[in-house]
């Protein structure tokens, strides 16, 4: 996710979300004819790449800590919900957030409670 310095919300899809407007705003403001940061890229950089840091941790690969947030994303309104990838829907709910989409959320495989 992100500690106070990445931004002012601790949301780790918010910190994607965030990535992805600024490495946009860089690329119009210095003329980089490099592209943007895709939401694929940021959301292995948000999981993954800086899960590393602290370990085995950002992925579902086996010998990795079960670190999940389990999400509905049924009271996001869209048209096209039946009709979308999983990836898309994630997608969806990082810029079209709603608190009351975490179902429920682990720790090391343990489920945690609010």
């Amino acid at each position: 996710g992100s500690d106070i310095a990445g931004g002012e919300d601790i949301s780790i899809f918010s910190a994607i979300k965030n990535a992805i407007k600024v490495s946009k705003l860089n690329k119009r403001l210095s003329h980089n004819n490099d592209g943007s940061l895709l939401f694929p890229e940021a959301f292995y950089l948000a999981t993954k790449m800086g899960g590393q840091f602290f370990g085995n941790v950002g992925a579902f690969i086996k010998g990795y800590d079960a670190d999940i947030v389990v999400l509905d994303d049924s009271s996001i309104k869209t048209t096209l919900k039946s009709e979308l990838t999983l990836k898309e829907r994630l997608e969806q709910y990082v810029y079209l957030k709603s608190s009351d989409c975490v179902f429920a959320k682990f720790v090391k495989g343990r489920k945690i409670e609010d």
